[in-house]
Parts: structure tokens; C-alpha cells; sequence
């Protein structure tokens, strides 16, 4: 079975959640999931944010400070368990958060990461190599 995946830098989530659900209505694109970077989000306020008709799967956020931040958004009935990969984030380097999708016959991961453009480009890799 075919999987959308939508991925998008959304340089702030909470003044373009309801922009976000008009786009893809008016172009008639359902994706599975929605995987959204940049959110500038808080994790306790990032789960009050709704996009109709998907669950917040899996995120990560800075607990005090806004910026950066990525999520993944799963269609209403799809079925995922959470990978917790929190521990590979370092603050302006590297920020992944996953979902593994149970299909049967394999699985499918979905890492949503996130670079900062002054993080220290060797140690991205680094994290990368240690998610992976």
C-alpha cells in the first residue's frame, strides 16, 4: 500500500496550522503523514495544536526555549508505534523525532530531522549516523 508523506519547514506551527489544512484541502492532497520542521513550538503547547483529521504521533521540542522543534502529524487510521530517538538531539545541531509503521509484511521508519544552519555541520552527521 502507497504511503504520502508530506514534509514541510513550517517556521512556526501555531499561526499556520489552520493555512496549513486550507492548502491541502483546496489542492485535494490527503498525505498520510505530515511531517513538519521548524515548528517554534513548546512541547506542552505543541499538543493543543490540532490539523483535522490527524494525531500528533511524535515530536520533540525544546522544553524551555521556542525555535526549531519537529513533528509528525499520522492520519486518523493509520497505526504507528513511537521510536523514541530524543536522545540523539542536541540543541542547534541536530532534532529527529520517528514513527515505525507496522505493514504486514516489513516496516517502515519515518525520521523527521532537522539542521540548524549554525549547528556544527560534523557533529549533524554524527547524530545522524547514531539515529540511523
Amino acid at each position: 500500500m502507497d504511503k504520502i508523506i508530506l514534509h514541510q519547514s513550517i517556521r512556526g506551527l501555531s499561526d499556520k496550522s489552520d493555512e496549513l489544512m486550507c492548502s491541502l484541502i483546496s489542492n485535494k492532497f490527503t498525505p498520510h503523514f505530515i511531517c513538519l520542521s521548524e515548528h517554534y513550538t513548546i512541547s506542552q503547547n505543541l499538543s493543543t495544536i490540532s490539523l483535522d483529521n490527524y494525531y500528533l504521533s511524535s515530536s520533540f521540542s525544546h522544553i524551555n526555549r521556542i525555535g526549531t522543534g519537529v513533528c509528525i502529524f499520522t492520519g486518523a487510521d493509520l497505526q504507528y508505534t513511537i521510536c523514541d530517538v530524543s536522545q540523539f538531539c542536541i540543541e542547534k545541531t541536530f532534532v529527529v523525532c520517528a514513527i515505525q509503521l507496522d505493514l504486514g509484511n516489513y516496516y517502515i521508519i519515518i525520521i523527521c530531522i532537522y539542521r540548524s544552519p549554525a549547528g556544527n555541520f560534523l557533529s549533524f552527521f554524527n547524530q545522524l549516523d547514531s539515529t540511523l
